[in-house]
């Protein structure tokens, strides 16, 4: 038996979508039973109409939420607001990786010899290789490191 919390969280890619995974798992005689609404049980004698009912429901409610998020941004982006993710501030020693550069070592040697950072979430954790590139590339901007050739 395959048990979900809800049909849509299950799928949200409509009824031709859900009505050939249900048959997918009805030769291979599994269940489905929907945590949320029981009356989606597959065992019941409704389960061949209600299903593609609900997972065409679940389409339209994923449209309309898509919608609403985007309307959403579009207006916290007229008012200014930052929209997305936060920009990543990297910890990284810039002068640091400016001389193990300049003393030809590679990304990746780089990234072994620095010390690890603290993380947003307070952790100890090693930068990414990614992270120092980004320091070299902005050596010098905005940063009191002295300029070292590539």
């Amino acid at each position: 038996m395959l048990v979900a919390w809800s049909l849509d969280r299950f799928s949200r890619e409509g009824e031709w979508s859900v009505s050939r995974i249900m048959a997918t798992l009805q030769d291979w005689r599994v269940q489905f039973y929907s945590y949320n609404e029981p009356f989606l049980d597959t065992t019941g004698p409704f389960a061949g109409f209600l299903i593609p009912l609900f997972a065409w429901l679940a389409r339209q409610e994923s449209i309309r939420r898509g919608k609403a998020v985007r309307l959403g941004m579009e207006q916290a982006k007229a008012r200014g607001k930052a929209v997305g993710r936060p920009a990543v501030v990297d910890k990284v020693d810039a002068e640091l990786v400016a001389r193990l550069r300049a003393q030809g070592m590679s990304w990746r040697e780089i990234a072994e010899a620095h010390p690890p950072v603290k993380s947003a979430s307070g952790r100890k954790v090693r930068p990414s290789v990614g992270s120092f590139r980004r320091a070299w590339e902005t050596r010098g901007k905005g940063h009191q490191t002295e300029e070292v050739g590539p």
